[in-house]
């Protein structure tokens, strides 16, 4: 339903009068038209809220659009992080592993360095005796030399 402005409803409310203007003069017929022209005024204002309507409704979809967008992206960020979190913890117990078995090698190359360090000097010790007992053996035999 379609309701007048105040003014156009004024209009038709009042009696006829016949108004004389210095130029032209207007009969109750000539009023007639003010609401014609209130309703044509109504109709663009209806048109523009119409406009403004369609203009909202277009900008609140494209917002929707983009949140949904948004929201997307935010859901493959977090899938991301998620994954990198996980390669991270992976990559950290992998680490840790290595930290143990590198501790675990450094561990067998000093007992092994030790081991080898004992067996060098019971080879020297060992050396020392035969060359203890060459001496006695070339004073024994001058004919037997060693050569070095």
């Amino acid at each position: 339903m379609v309701t007048l402005p105040p003014i156009a409803m004024s209009i038709q409310e009042q009696p006829s009068k016949r108004r004389v203007c210095p130029q032209n003069s207007y009969t109750p017929n000539d009023v007639s038209m003010a609401p014609s022209l209130a309703i044509a005024d109504q109709r663009s204002v209806i048109a523009r809220k119409t406009k403004e309507d369609e203009e909202l409704r277009k900008r609140n979809e494209e917002l929707e659009r983009e949140l949904k967008e948004s929201r997307e992206r935010e859901e493959i960020m977090m899938k991301e992080l998620q994954k990198a979190w996980e390669r991270l913890r992976v990559a950290e117990e992998g680490e840790e592993r290595l930290c143990s078995q590198l501790g675990e090698l450094e561990a067998e190359s000093v007992h092994q360095a030790r081991d080898y360090n004992a067996r060098i000097i019971a080879l020297m010790d060992q050396l020392s005796q035969a060359q203890a007992h060459l001496p006695l053996c070339d004073r024994q035999s001058p004919q037997t030399s060693v050569i070095f």
